[in-house]
C-alpha cells in the first residue's frame, strides 16, 4: 500500500473558496495539494521573505498560472496567509520514501526548518527540528497517518 499527502497547513480562522479542498481538524486547517513541492521548499532557502520569494518565482520565465506552485501562492495571497506549514509524506509499501516540510511566521520563511532531502547534510539537520516546530504549531507529528481523512 502506498500513501501519498501534501498539505498546506494553517491556524488562522478564515472563510475559504468553496472550490479549495480543505479539512478542518482540532482547530488546523489543512489545504490538500497535488505536488510534493520539493523544489519550492529547498529553493526558500535562498529568501528570507514570502513576498520576495513569490515576487521572485512569478517573475521567472518558466513560471505557469496554472502550476500547483502558482496555486499554493494563490491560496496563501488571497488568504492574506502568513504563518503556516507546508508538509509532504510518501510512503510505499509503509516504508517512508519522501518527506518535505517547510514552515514559514509571519511572511518569514524559517530557514532552519526547510527538509527537501535525506541527503544533503542542511536538510537532514533540519530534520531533527520538525518535531519541534510541529509542536509549537499545535500540529500533531503524524497527521498525515489520518487516512480516514485524507
Amino acid at each position: 500500500m502506498s500513501y501519498y499527502i501534501t498539505c498546506l497547513i494553517i491556524k488562522d480562522n478564515i472563510e475559504i473558496d468553496d472550490n479549495i479542498d480543505f479539512i478542518k481538524l482540532d482547530g488546523l486547517i489543512f489545504f490538500v495539494l497535488d505536488d510534493n513541492f520539493k523544489l519550492f521548499i529547498k529553493n526558500a532557502g535562498d529568501f528570507v521573505s514570502l513576498t520576495i520569494y513569490f515576487d521572485y518565482l512569478k517573475s521567472r520565465d518558466d513560471f505557469e498560472d496554472k502550476s500547483s506552485i502558482a496555486k499554493l501562492i494563490t491560496i496563501i495571497e488571497d488568504h492574506n496567509i502568513d504563518h503556516f506549514i507546508l508538509e509532504h509524506y510518501f510512503e510505499f509499501g509503509d516504508i517512508p520514501a519522501d518527506h518535505f516540510f517547510m514552515m514559514a511566521c509571519d511572511g518569514i520563511i524559517i530557514n532552519d526548518s526547510l527538509v527537501f532531502d535525506e541527503d544533503n547534510e542542511f536538510s537532514e539537520k533540519n530534520y531533527a527540528r520538525m518535531k519541534h516546530y510541529k509542536k509549537d504549531f499545535g500540529l500533531n507529528e503524524y497527521w498525515f497517518s489520518r487516512t480516514d481523512l485524507f
